[in-house]
Order: C-alpha cells, then structure tokens, then sequence
C-alpha cells in the first residue's frame, strides 16, 4: 500500500493526505481476508517472511490456496474493494495519461521554439555574410575605379609620347646637318664670355684681396683686443662678486650675533627685572658691562670694516694695474664705452633677428591657414565616418540585443534540453563530434539541440521502419524489467516484480496440487483477469517512474 502513496507523490496527483489514508486504512482491513498469510492491520506476522527462493525460481513464494468466498462471507465486500481499488487505478491512468500529454505538448512547444531560433540565427547569419560581402564589393569597385582612371592617364600620356617621338624622328635629319656648326658656335661664344669675365675680374683682384687682407688682419686685432678687455672685467666682476659675497656673509654674521646678543640682553633685563626688588645695585653694574662690551664690540666691527676695504682697494690695484682712484675710473668709463658699442651691435642683430621672425611668423600663420583646412577637411570627413561608425554601432547594437534575447531563451531552455539530452544518451547517431564546447556556453545549449534533433529524427526512422509497434513495446517493457532487475538488490523483500512472462516452478507445482484436490483456482474466480493482463505494461510504466 506504500507503493500507491509513493505514486501518488510521483504522478502530482492532487488528492488530499485524508482521503489516502482513508483509502489505505480500507485496503489493510481487507488485505487479510484477501492474503491469509498477511498480518492484520497494525500487527505483526506470526508466520515471520517468507523465505528466499533458490536460484533459478521465483523471489516470492505462491500463497496458500484461499478459503471459497462463499464459506467467508465476506465476497460482496472484496467485490466492492477490488472496485474501489480499479476506480483508483483508473483515476492514476487517467492522471497519467494528462500529465503525459501535457509534457508532450510542452516539449513539442519547445522543440517548434528552438527550431524558430535556430531559424533566426540562420538568417541573422546570413545577413551578416551578405553585409560583409556587399562592403567588399564597393571596396573591389572602388579599386577597379581607380586603377580604370589611371590605365586611362597612362593611354593618353603614352599617346602624346608618341606623337613627341614622331615629331622628333621628323625633324631629327632636317637638324642633323646643322648640330655640329651650332654646337661649336656656342661653345665659342661661352668660352668668349667667359675670357671677357675673367679679364675683368684680373685687374681689380689684386687690389681687392689686399684690402680684405688689411680688413680681416684689423678685425683679428680688435678681436684680440676686446676679447683681453672681456677676460680682466670678466676676472674683476668675479672677485667682486666674491669679496660681496664674503662682506654680505660678515655683515649677517654680525647682525645674527647682534641679534642673539640682544635676545641674550633681553633675557638678561627680563631676569634682572624679575629680580629688581632683590639686587638694583647689581643690575646697574650688570648694565655698565654690557655697555662697554657692546661699545667694545662695534669700535672692532668697525676696524674690519675698515680693514676689509682697504684689502679690495689693493686687490682692484693689483688687478688693473692701477695706481689711484682715477685710474681705476678711467678704466670703468672705458669698459662700459666698449660695452655702449658692443649693446649697439647686438641692437642691430635683434633688429635683423625681428625682420627674421616677421617673416617666419608670416611662413607660420600660412603654415598655420593650410594646416586650418587641413584639420577641417579632416573634421569634415571624420563627422562623416563616425555618422557611419553610429549607424553601424545602431547595427550592432540591435544585433546585440536579439543575441542576448536568443541567448536568453536558451539559457531558460537550458534545463530542459540537457534533461532531453540525458534521456536520449542511449541513442547513437553517426556525428561529428570532434569540436569542444564550453559546457557553460549558449552554443553548448545549440550543439545539444541539435544533437537531440539528430536522435529523434534516427528514433523517428527506426519507428517507421517496425510495422508492429506492440511488438516494439513488448521489447521495451521486457528490457526496462530486465535493468530493474539488475538494480534490485538480492535480499529484496518489500518491492515486487511483474515478472508474468517467466514461468515460476512453484506456481506450477501449486496449481498441480490445486487440480489433485479438485479446488478451483483464485485466478478463475476473477472475471477481470483480461483486463489484468491488458494493463501489465501500465503497470511496467509505473514501476519505471518508481525506480527514476
């Protein structure tokens, strides 16, 4: 009686948990009457499990032949039951049946929706190859355009050489005759000029290289000249520079050790202030001393200072070569003289280098202009590729977006056709499957249907080829029992197999012995025995679902 609450959670039926224990309550109340051997409802058997057959028999043995109903009493009830018991059965069938047939319609629904996407990506496909040929036919065109203009410049080009050489070899002997005397007459008339030339230039050379001698000869010795006068301002500016340099470090010597002897005197006042009531007399002389010591401090800053003078004024004169004051001021107005002359000659070349740089802003700003309509043709002809680019990414995206719409509804198909996949694996089909496919990836989904397709096309074939489909269903049920027999374990107690087709020696020897004693069998009581039979492979289809 399990085994009919198991199919009931197996086939979705909707009846309630009551109205199946009600159900199996009736079934146990009429089990005993029905299988003598069976304990009553909620007890145990006293007889204990039957025991196990030998090889070669069958695993349940044959029960005790049954009392007549008659005798019992009890007939019109287990009549009653056994309808019950078929209503029910009939009610699972009948749940079957729909549930099959919805999964039927189901799978057929599915099957039409991969063949649509399939059909789509074909022609998605398609269209992708039809577009990427047309563009390299516009650019095969393009090409063709151009190399039919150039053949054309190079026909008219080659035409004109030719008539150039028919002209040519026209007046060659005519001007044959007369090369050689115009040839030598113009060498004549250059040499001529040439002769002319030189003489001319022969009676003022001398005289002009003279004087550029004398020029270029000045030039070196006002060169050498400045370039001494440069060396000594040179030579005196830097060791002005560094005696500076040496005077600004002692006078910030002298100002920080001022300024730490005014912090230290301030100190000094702020702690002899804080003491005032204490030692006034101390304080003054404290005072006294500080004075000398400051008066004493600046009569020797002002000794360096003085010394520190003197030691520049001897420095410039050993430098100049001077004697006095005047000297060394002669000297100076001399070197800013040469330094108004040398301002005036590079006034004159930033002068030259302005005109220079007039004229190379105006080669600029032209550059500049050409490279203007240069960018804009550019511009013009980049707005029209990336008007192109948005059309084809317009393209793109709206291919984009029926892929992620088709690989959306494989992803949701994906369950049920690796399920379809599965439960077709026992069929072979003659394929390439030598490509490798990421079991993650939407074309792994398209290569399963594809193979499913294959299967059921060969399972379609091989069902046209048998003429007799009850045979067919004889041999599928008889395999099916034979694999349940294989994953049935030997000490199997509780589920029973629908093994009618093989003959038990047990059963024969009961119904001997039934014969001998003249007692009719319980299978002959049964006026729906035909039926039984008629309903073995719905039963075998149950069990199949039991053992998934």
């Amino acid at each position: 009686m399990q085994c009919f609450w198991y199919l009931n959670e197996k086939r979705g039926c909707r009846a309630s948990s009551r109205t199946w224990a009600v159900q199996t309550v009736h079934l146990y109340q009429w089990l005993p009457s029905f299988f003598p051997w069976s304990p009553p409802y909620g007890g145990r058997s006293t007889h204990g499990p039957p025991a196990l057959a030998p090889r070669g028999q069958a695993l349940h043995p044959a029960p005790p032949p049954a009392q007549p109903l008659r005798e019992t009493g009890m007939g019109s009830s287990v009549q009653d039951k056994i309808t019950e018991v078929k209503k029910v059965i009939q009610l699972l069938e009948s749940e079957k049946k729909v549930e099959y047939e919805k999964n039927q319609a189901v799978t057929h629904q599915k099957n039409q929706m991969a063949f649509q996407l399939r059909q789509e990506i074909k022609r998605l496909s398609m269209d992708l190859a039809d577009r990427s040929r047309e563009e390299r036919c516009r650019d095969r065109l393009a090409e063709l355009k151009k190399l039919d203009a150039l053949n054309h410049s190079t026909r008219k080009k080659q035409r004109h050489l030719e008539e150039l050489q028919r002209e040519y070899e026209m007046l060659k002997p005519h001007t044959g005759r007369a090369c050689p005397d115009v040839q030598m007459t113009e060498q004549m008339a250059t040499t001529v000029e040439a002769k002319d030339i030189l003489q001319d230039e022969s009676r003022t050379y001398q005289s002009q290289l003279d004087s550029l001698k004398e020029e270029i000869e000045k030039q070196r010795k006002e060169l050498q000249r400045v370039c001494l006068i440069h060396d000594k301002a040179n030579s005196t500016k830097t060791m002005a520079e560094s005696d500076l340099q040496q005077l600004t470090k002692q006078l910030n010597r002298k100002r920080v050790e001022r300024r730490q002897t005014v912090v230290a005197t301030r100190r000094i006042i702020e702690e002899c202030k804080a003491e005032a009531d204490a030692s006034d007399q101390m304080a003054r002389e404290m005072m006294a001393e500080d004075e000398a010591r400051r008066r004493a401090a600046r009569i020797t800053a002002e000794e360096e200072e003085r010394a520190n003078t003197r030691d520049i004024f001897r420095m410039l004169q050993q430098t100049t070569a001077a004697t006095s004051e005047q000297d060394i001021r002669r000297q100076h107005v001399s070197c800013t003289s040469e330094t108004h002359e040398q301002q005036e000659r590079l006034k004159k070349e930033n002068l030259q280098l302005k005109e220079e740089k007039d004229l190379l802003r105006q080669q600029l700003y032209s550059m500049i202009c050409e490279r203007e309509a240069r960018r804009i043709r550019d511009q013009q002809t980049l707005e029209a590729c990336e008007q192109q680019l948005q059309a084809q990414q317009q393209k793109s995206e709206q291919a984009r977006e029926n892929r992620d719409s088709l690989s959306q509804t494989l992803e949701s198909i994906r369950p049920t056709i690796l399920l379809l996949a599965k439960k077709l694996k026992h069929t072979s089909v003659d394929e390439d499957t030598d490509e490798q496919v990421d079991p993650d990836s939407v074309e792994f989904v398209l290569q399963q249907i594809k193979q499913c397709k294959a299967k059921f096309l060969a399972l379609h074939t091989e069902l046209q080829k048998q003429s007799d489909l009850k045979a067919v269903m004889k041999h599928m049920d008889e395999k099916f029992l034979v694999v349940v027999k294989e994953r049935i374990p030997d000490d199997n107690n509780r589920i029973k197999l629908l093994d009618e087709g093989i003959p038990d020696v047990r059963d024969d020897e009961v119904g001997r012995e039934e014969e001998a004693e003249g007692v009719v069998p319980e299978e002959a009581q049964k006026s729906d025995a035909q039926q039984e039979t008629e309903d073995k492979p719905k039963k075998a289809q149950r069990t199949r679902r039991l053992f998934r």
